[in-house]
C-alpha cells in the first residue's frame, strides 16, 4: 500500500500546534483530498482532517497545507491524535502525520514524520517497531528507508 494514498483519514490536529506562537483555524489550511474543519476533542480546541464522503480513494494523497506560513529552522510543536475511521476492517492501522518542506509545485515532494497508533500498541514487536516512521519523497519511500 502506498502511504501518499493513506496519509491522514481521520485525524485531529490541535490547535495548540504552535508555530511562531500563533494559533490555527480551519480555514488557515489549504486542503488536498480532506475536508478540514474547527471542532474540539476530549475538551480542546481542534482541527480535525477526515476524508470526503462519496469519493473514491484517489492517488493524490491527503493532506492539508497551512496557508502563508514562511518558515526556515526551529521547531515545531502540536498535538495530535487519530482515530480509525467508523466502519475499518480488522488489520486497518491508520496514519497519521506532519510534512514539511512541501514542494508547492509538486505535492509528491516532501518529507513528513508519521505515527502508526495501532503499530503502538501491537503485540507483535516488528510491528511496535513501526510505530513512529520517516520519509523523503519520491526518493526515500517508508519501503526503500526500511529496507
Amino acid at each position: 500500500m502506498k502511504l501518499k494514498t493513506c496519509i491522514v483519514l481521520s485525524c485531529m490536529l490541535f490547535c495548540s500546534a504552535k508555530l511562531v506562537a500563533q494559533e490555527y483555524q480551519a480555514s488557515d489550511f489549504n486542503p488536498h483530498n480532506v475536508v478540514v474543519a474547527d471542532t474540539s476533542f476530549k475538551g480542546r480546541q481542534a482541527i480535525s482532517l477526515s476524508e470526503p464522503q462519496n469519493t473514491a480513494n484517489s492517488d493524490g494523497g491527503k493532506l492539508a497545507m497551512l496557508n502563508n506560513l514562511s518558515f526556515q529552522n526551529g521547531e515545531i510543536e502540536l498535538w495530535i491524535a487519530s482515530e480509525l475511521r467508523e466502519g475499518a476492517v480488522g488489520g486497518a492501522r491508520g496514519f497519521v502525520g506532519i510534512a514539511f518542506r512541501i514542494d508547492k509545485d509538486d505535492l509528491s515532494n516532501y518529507e513528513a514524520v508519521y505515527i502508526r497508533p495501532t503499530n503502538g500498541r501491537a503485540d507483535d514487536q516488528l510491528r511496535r517497531n513501526h510505530a513512529i516512521q520517516y520519509i523523503s519523497h519520491p526518493e526515500y519511500t517508508w519501503n526503500r528507508l526500511r529496507s
